[in-house]
């Protein structure tokens, strides 16, 4: 089946569709960056190409960091009374109202090893293909978010909805990944002690920079908790394609509008998000953009399919996504939004046909 020229590329938490932006699109960012501010995220929407406007579901603002935070000891004392002092003030009738800055209450607070007391948060820790263990090439997205659900950067600023570190692992490798070369750790970053949990995506790459799933899929892990001042660790794995010996499934299914096909330039995102969070166990999946869309050779519908995504988790036998699929076929061209939960198993597929 000929497909539409669909292919993907980098990704976030919610970059704009790479039909959209075409092949001239950004190129990946350096290994190692901080990414300033992304547009604000809507939930179910990615991209497979762009930093720069991929984000993380969570859309709000915050407070900056009290520059008291980092007074320390001397700037605690300037507001302490001796006892005498303040005994005094009381017996004359003085209302006595003691302010204690920030600093008060982070004196001797837990710093992670290589870190400032100003980033005493590490996060960092292994990633690899699963269950190859292979070194790959991979592109990594974090947003970072404080104790009431705020997206902050890494010094703890208030920060746009979305990606607030990125960094590209082994750019040399091959998309298929190495059992010699290139190396299998990832992050090792400092941040704030104010940040709490964490939402992590990956995208395994080819050298030439785009998303290659020749080999293996595509990965999340989100709601994942933080402790402040501590070295957290997070293992990153990609899941290995099902017919290479992984354990990983699809979907697909047909299009129609007013019962006829549609052209599949008007379909603006094809996505795949785990229902998967926190600490749990084995590999959540995600797929940024459809991997096949074309017209159908033998129906008058239009033809869709996500390769890759990560089978059962923790023993289940299988894991549940839900899909989003965007159509601009409404009135003056206003955008359809469909839904679908499904549940991807090891070596199968799942057919969900959609009408807009």
């Amino acid at each position: 089946m000929a497909t539409h020229g669909v292919r993907t590329g980098y990704c976030g938490r919610h970059l704009s569709d790479r039909r959209r932006n075409g092949p001239g699109a950004q190129a990946p960012p350096p290994a190692f960056v901080e990414v300033p501010r992304l547009r604000p995220f809507r939930v179910g929407v990615a991209d497979s190409d762009r930093v720069a406007d991929r984000e993380i579901p969570r859309g709000r603002t915050c407070r900056k960091e009290s520059s008291e935070v980092r007074t320390g000891i001397a700037g605690r004392r300037r507001y302490v009374l001796s006892l005498a002092a303040l005994s005094a003030l009381m017996i004359a009738g003085v209302t006595v109202l003691t302010t204690w800055p920030a600093s008060a209450a982070v004196q001797g607070a837990a710093v992670a090893p290589g870190c400032t007391s100003a980033r005493p948060t590490r996060l960092g820790g292994a990633i690899y293909g699963y269950p190859d263990n292979r070194a790959l090439d991979a592109i990594i997205g974090v947003q970072t978010v404080d104790a009431s659900g705020k997206t902050v950067d890494l010094a703890g600023s208030a920060q746009a909805s979305g990606y607030t570190y990125v960094q590209r692992v082994n750019p040399t490798l091959p998309a298929t990944g190495s059992d010699t070369g290139g190396g299998k750790t990832w992050g090792g970053v400092c941040m704030s002690s104010v940040i709490t949990e964490v939402f992590i995506e990956l995208y395994p790459k080819a050298p030439d920079g785009t998303t290659d799933k020749s080999r293996y899929g595509e990965a999340a892990h989100y709601y994942l908790p933080i402790t402040p001042g501590a070295d957290n660790q997070v293992l990153l794995r990609v899941p290995l394609r099902h017919e290479l010996g992984g354990n990983t499934g699809y979907v697909n299914g047909y299009l129609t509008h007013g019962g006829h096909r549609i052209d599949p330039s008007l379909i603006t995102r094809v996505r795949a998000f785990t229902h998967g969070r926190g600490p749990e166990c084995g590999v959540e999946g995600l797929a940024a953009s459809a991997d096949q869309l074309a017209y159908s050779g033998s129906l008058d519908a239009t033809y869709y399919r996500i390769d890759a995504l990560a089978g059962g988790r923790c023993g289940a036998t299988s894991q549940e996504y839900t899909i989003y699929l965007d159509c601009r076929c409404g009135p003056n061209g206003a955008v359809i939004t469909q839904t679908r939960v499904v549940d991807i198993r090891d070596g199968a597929g799942a057919r969900v046909d959609i009408v807009f």
